[in-house]
């Protein structure tokens, strides 16, 4: 018997294409404008992409190590736990051999894929958003909330995993929703689990919204939710799980190899830094009020919650878990820094807000001028309460430009004149990555042993210790802001030059860049060099020689003769 189409086959196929037509206008407007704001902001000086920090070259540089040389960390045959995303640095050593001709635009492309499949899960999980030319404020909303809200370009221009991250969890926790509200139309059980061990590996703060999930199901139960099936109720469980695997992983393989529990960069911000505790209350209200749109997501996600209590549909969850991870995130980690920790947040929150906004109108069915009203009013509170985010994004060439006229170009000098010598820096990213050579870490990221010396003195090693680092390692040239050291520079090292920047500063640390070296004999040759170099400094920076190098080298090698007679 042929097979007659019914009126309900019908129905189902107009819904279909409506669906898809409406996912596909939000993706194209969406992807459309970040990749257009994205391609303005990008900084390219002599074909290289730079990063708004140099954080992306430590991932490039152990990728590299790994890739042709097996090591994880910044020199062949010594491990050192110098990133602190394993998937992110495993995906670019996959990738880096085969395309080491453009190994520096990596970071780029993954970044794009992850900003683009993040845009393809929120356009299919609102119904809320149409963006058409009939619709100008709906287009103006989606424009806003993709590169002001969620903050895309910049986050691009990190080339760093962030957007990664918050792709998987975005993925993650919205099937989690559907299957605990019985829709098993979009994957096996076992792929939201598979997320989360993903995002877990790229970025361990996985496991607050993991936990926050646990939270919120017992929180339904509690409240007499029911959910479809048993597997839907240990789900939230089984994910939680999940991420444990990889960061004990990553705990035990660290430390069998010499290092701490934690990457060596989180263990650099830990309280013996000399932090505030993260545990008082003090410093939990100073954290929560530095971010005003992560303050305002909290209102968001309380306002869902409260509107939601009796349901507890799966995206109130979410929610649950959500507001749960921003407390985590402010107590335990990190925020700031361009605003990167706290990205993941910021999309999850972003993801219910679409979800509550679709079910109250499909409930409400408000009149289209009720609902544009409605959302002219979100996008100015957007605006609004993203200002930091906007500054952020006008600052962003500038940025890179700070990256590249002090971290780049050093990197450049001590590989052209410096080559296989042991040169030392607290900036690990683009000299590591374009200086072969032994590299010393003055800020322990790159090396465990100077990290538990900073640690054990609260960031202020004394003087003798670095004469001895420098001793020990032959450290030719330190490049070194003048609070690199935090005023611990041994006596027997000597000043010879600085790069100054003569503009507003937005990722470098300091103006001045200094220029050591630890033995006099070595002051001539580094005044040649960077008299030499100078040419290729840009109109922003110049040269400022130390005047008295040339006597104090002078007078150490008197001294030095003097005792050896």
């Amino acid at each position: 018997m042929l097979d007659v189409p019914t009126m309900a086959d019908a129905t189902d196929s107009v819904s279909r294409q409506r669906d898809h037509a409406e996912w596909w206008a939000f993706f194209a407007w969406s992807a459309g404008s970040y990749l257009f704001l994205t391609a303005l902001l990008l900084g390219t000086p002599r074909g290289r992409v730079i990063y708004i920090f140099d954080d992306a070259a430590i991932h490039l540089d152990v990728a590299r190590d790994l890739a042709y040389h097996f090591t994880w960390g910044i020199a062949p045959g010594h491990f050192e736990s110098a990133s602190s995303s394993p998937l992110w640095t495993v995906l670019l050593a996959l990738a880096i051999r085969p395309a080491a001709f453009a190994a520096t635009w990596l970071p780029l492309f993954f970044t794009l894929s992850s900003s683009l499949a993040l845009l393809a899960i929120l356009a299919s999980c609102q119904k809320v958003l149409r963006p058409q030319w009939r619709r100008p404020v709906d287009i103006i909303a989606v424009v806003v909330l993709t590169n002001v809200v969620l903050f895309l370009p910049a986050m691009t221009l990190l080339g760093m995993e962030h957007v990664l991250h918050a792709a998987l969890v975005v993925g993650a926790v919205a099937l989690v929703a559907r299957q605990l509200d019985g829709d098993a139309t979009w994957g096996p059980a076992s792929l939201p689990i598979a997320l989360f061990v993903l995002a877990e590996a790229t970025r361990f703060e996985t496991i607050f919204v993991a936990f926050g999930l646990v939270v919120a199901v017992v929180i339904a139960r509690a409240r007499g939710r029911s959910f479809p099936s048993v597997a839907s109720r240990s789900l939230a469980l089984s994910c939680a799980a999940a991420t444990a695997i990889p960061f004990a992983v990553f705990a035990v393989v660290n430390r069998a190899m010499g290092g701490g529990w934690l990457p060596n960069s989180l263990l650099s911000r830990s309280n013996s830094l000399g932090t505030s505790s993260s545990f008082s209350l003090n410093y939990f209200l100073r954290q929560s009020t530095k971010d005003h749109l992560l303050l305002a997501c909290s209102c968001v996600l309380l306002v869902v919650i409260v509107w939601g209590w009796r349901e507890l549909k799966g995206y109130t969850l979410v929610a649950i878990a959500t507001l749960i991870a921003i407390v985590l995130q402010i107590s335990v980690a990190s925020i700031g820094q361009f605003e990167r920790y706290q990205e993941y947040l910021i999309a999850l929150t972003v993801y219910v807000a679409l979800m509550a906004a679709g079910d109250v109108y499909a409930r409400r069915q408000e009149s289209t001028r009720q609902w544009t009203l409605i959302l002219a009013c979100a996008v100015v509170l957007s605006v609004l309460v993203s200002s930091q985010r906007t500054t952020l994004l006008r600052r962003v060439p500038r940025a890179s430009a700070d990256v590249y006229q002090q971290k780049f170009l050093a990197g450049e000098f001590l590989e052209k004149y410096y080559r296989n010598d042991t040169v030392a820096s607290g900036e690990l990213g683009w000299i590591a990555w374009l200086h072969h050579g032994p590299f010393v870490d003055l800020l322990g990221l790159g090396d465990y042993d100077i990290l538990q010396e900073l640690r054990a003195t609260s960031g202020k090693a004394p003087a003798t210790y670095w004469a001895h680092i420098a001793t020990q390692d032959h450290v030719h040239v330190v490049v070194e802001y003048p609070l690199t050291l935090g005023g611990g520079v041994p006596a027997s090292w000597i000043l010879v030059g600085t790069w100054v920047l003569h503009r507003p500063l937005t990722t470098a640390y300091q103006r001045d860049l200094e220029f050591w070296v630890t033995s006099p004999r070595a002051v001539a040759p580094l005044q040649r060099h960077l008299r030499a170099f100078a040419p290729n400094l840009p109109r922003a920076e110049t040269l400022r020689l130390a005047p008295y190098a040339s006597l104090i080298a002078a007078r150490e090698i008197r001294q030095q003769m003097a005792a050896h007679e």
